[in-house]
């Protein structure tokens, strides 16, 4: 059995095992992939999906194909990411919903549970209420994230974070840029709310929202409906973090029978 970070020469070896928004992630540098393979069959058998943050290493996913379990291939690829260089090393994380989350696992590799106020609310995208968008010639006006400068969408965050007012810390916040779907809505030319989106393969999160109005938080929350519904179908599942429950009220009036999970966050 060998190991190795997955580039894109060999990323074909590990289809089956990484998912399509990992592949992307890769290919987009957010995600550092590491595999482990058969070199007899030159066949993917483990990988462990990480993301390298400004102050952390946070491991994504660790998964071993079902044929090669309990051979120690998950402990050989984590022992890659922990085992660094003293002048390398930083403090490793791992999060998740409660039901992803393998304690047993994490806690034999000396991670430790501390305690945390972020839970997430799970529905269906067909329990997405229909909002109503800006009337034509109105102050407000929907855009697509990319189409927005950055400098602007960046001081608008670090204006957020001066005051306080994000609802998910810098812990879920580690973006170069706002993934694609994003969505801001400007009022007289200023933006007015943002709306984060991570598309991942079994679920949408929606881990920000934040509005200077509650008007263009309702604009974004209608444009997102529409083009998740286009891009999905009903039967999409989303996820909305929350931090000690903020905006739990007004997002269960937009998505019904929503069912709120625990998050758990392991650091080693």
């Amino acid at each position: 059995m060998q190991t190795e970070m997955i580039s894109s020469d060999e990323v074909t070896r590990y289809l089956g095992l990484l998912s399509n928004a990992e592949i992307l992630g890769m290919e987009s540098d957010r995600y550092t992939c590491f595999g482990a393979f058969d070199d007899e069959k030159n066949k993917g058998a483990g990988v462990l999906v990480a993301e390298v943050m400004m102050d952390s290493i946070r491991i994504e996913r660790i998964y071993v194909s079902p044929e090669y379990r309990r051979k120690g291939i998950a402990k050989e690829l984590f022992h890659i990411v922990t085992d660094l260089p003293e002048d390398m090393k930083q403090p490793i994380i791992a999060y998740g919903v409660e039901d992803d989350i393998n304690r047993e696992f994490l806690e034999a590799m000396g991670f430790h549970e501390f305690e945390n106020g972020y839970s997430c609310l799970e529905g269906n995208l067909g329990d997405y209420q229909k909002l109503p968008l800006p009337l034509e010639g109105s102050e407000y006006s929907l855009f697509p994230a990319e189409g927005i400068a950055a400098n602007a969408l960046n001081n608008f965050v670090a204006e957020l974070q001066k005051e306080k007012h994000m609802q998910m810390p810098a812990l879920f916040m580690e973006y170069d840029t706002f993934p694609d779907g994003s969505v801001v809505c400007m009022k007289n030319k200023e933006i007015a709310a943002v709306l984060l989106l991570e598309e991942a393969d079994n679920n949408v999160i929606i881990p920000f929202v934040f509005g200077k109005d509650n008007k263009a938080i309702l604009f974004c929350f209608s444009a997102l409906r529409e083009e998740l519904i286009e891009e999905y179908g009903s039967d999409a599942r989303l996820r909305f973090l929350l931090n000690k429950g903020k905006g739990r009220e007004a997002i269960e009036k937009i998505v019904k029978d929503m069912e709120e999970k625990k998050i758990i966050i392991f650091r080693q």
